[in-house]
């Protein structure tokens, strides 16, 4: 199958979680992967992009909101995709693979506070780690609806 991808202009999407600590881990759950454009590399152009939010919570399992992320739908060997689905899996995926299976899996989310042109500080994500065994994450919230994704790259 092939993957379908909508133009939009906006996702529309707002993260919830305060501003978090730069440069520390926080337990996650991917609670949702979303449509939407990123610009291109050193251009004004656009081009599709997948937003993935994760539910992020404090060791003792306390819910503190969402960050996110966008990433470009490419599974090269060298995209940031790739390596955000390896360290969920285990492994490197291979041939196809509907990312939709990855909704409701366990990460860490290492959090860099980024700052807007108007020099206001945001969350950012930093890098995607594998869970540990032993991390305690809240389930994606009752609330979440995930966006129905058929098919593969």
């Amino acid at each position: 199958m092939a993957r379908v991808l909508e133009q939009v202009v906006g996702d529309g999407h707002q993260d919830t979680a305060p501003l978090l600590k730069n440069g520390k881990t926080y337990p996650a759950v991917l609670s949702q992967i979303m449509d939407t454009t990123k610009r291109k590399y050193q251009s004004e152009e656009t081009e599709p992009a997948l937003r993935f939010v994760f539910t992020v919570s404090r060791a003792n399992g306390e819910e503190i909101g969402t960050v996110s992320k966008k990433y470009k739908p490419s599974l090269n060997e060298k995209a940031n995709l790739f390596k955000v689905v390896k360290a969920m899996i285990g492994k490197a995926p291979v041939g196809a693979f509907d990312v939709d299976t990855l909704i409701g899996m366990k990460c860490v989310v290492l959090v860099e506070l980024w700052s807007t042109d108007q020099g206001i500080e945001r969350n950012g994500i930093g890098n995607i780690l594998p869970a540990d065994d032993d991390d305690d994450v809240s389930p994606p919230p009752k609330n979440s609806v995930p966006v129905a994704h058929e098919a593969a790259f």
